[in-house]
Formats: C-alpha cells, sequence, structure tokens
C-alpha cells in the first residue's frame, strides 16, 4: 500500500500589469496639445475627440460654466455648447509652457475669441499614455487693456 502525501503547492504570484510608461513632457508636446485643444474646440465635433486631450483621473477645468471635473460632467457641458452654438472660435496667444517635471507643465496663454475679447487661461498638463494631457484648466476673467 502507498500512501502519497499532498505538499502543498506553490502558488505563481498575480500577474502585475505592466507599469506604465510615460515619455517625458515637452515644450513641443505641450505646444502640440495647446493646438489641437482648440483646433477640436472651435470645430465643436464629437465630445470624445476633446476628451482625448484630458486626463481621466483628477481632472479639474474651472470654466465660466461651472466646475467640471469628470469626463461625463465634459460630455454634458460639450454637449450643451454644441447644441446652443453660443460659442465662438477661440485663438491662444502668448503661450508660456513651463516644464516643472519631467511628467509636468505649466502652461499661461491669453486666449481671444472671434468678437475681441481676451481671457487669460492656466493649464497643468501631464505626461499619460505617452502623450501630454490637460490635469487642470481654469478660464479666468478678462485681460485688461494694456
Amino acid at each position: 500500500m502507498t500512501v502519497s502525501t499532498m505538499l502543498p503547492t506553490r502558488q505563481a504570484p498575480p500577474a502585475r500589469r505592466p507599469a506604465a510608461t510615460h515619455r517625458p513632457i515637452t515644450e513641443e508636446g505641450v505646444l502640440a496639445l495647446v493646438g489641437d485643444w482648440f483646433a477640436t474646440s472651435n470645430g465643436g465635433g464629437p465630445a470624445e475627440e476633446i476628451l482625448r486631450h484630458l486626463v481621466t483621473e483628477g481632472l479639474v477645468l474651472r470654466l465660466p460654466e461651472g466646475t467640471l471635473r469628470s469626463h461625463d460632467e465634459v460630455r454634458q457641458w460639450w454637449a450643451a455648447r454644441n447644441r446652443d452654438r453660443s460659442h465662438q472660435a477661440r485663438t491662444p496667444k502668448d503661450v508660456v509652457v513651463r516644464i516643472s517635471s519631467p511628467l509636468h507643465a505649466e502652461v499661461t496663454m491669453s486666449v481671444v475669441c472671434a468678437a475681441g475679447q481676451e481671457t487669460k487661461e492656466t493649464w497643468s498638463v501631464v505626461a499619460r499614455d505617452g502623450a501630454a494631457r490637460i490635469r487642470t484648466r481654469a478660464v479666468l476673467g478678462p485681460v485688461e487693456p494694456r
């Protein structure tokens, strides 16, 4: 008669998700994001086109209409904005990019709408999924004439 013993088997460790790889943020990448954002925003296409420029976690957009913190809120704002067509084409100018770390940049700019009104914007941009993405965007009051 043979007695078999069951030795505890060693379990394989759980599969690890690959670490996110982020290319360092560059001034050129941030300037491309600014250009793409305004081209997309002025075009009024589907919300998904604008969402690809935004982070999914930690998002804060401070707009005249209110503060948006999620992609769902951005979708609702985008639909209302495009439905009433009250927005005007906007053009960034005097864009200043300050790289604060390999994964972060701060952006300041003036934005001029078609009617000539000028506002100030500040953005916090981060490297995510191989591209520069907007984490925060604040649209500030009108720029005082010089």
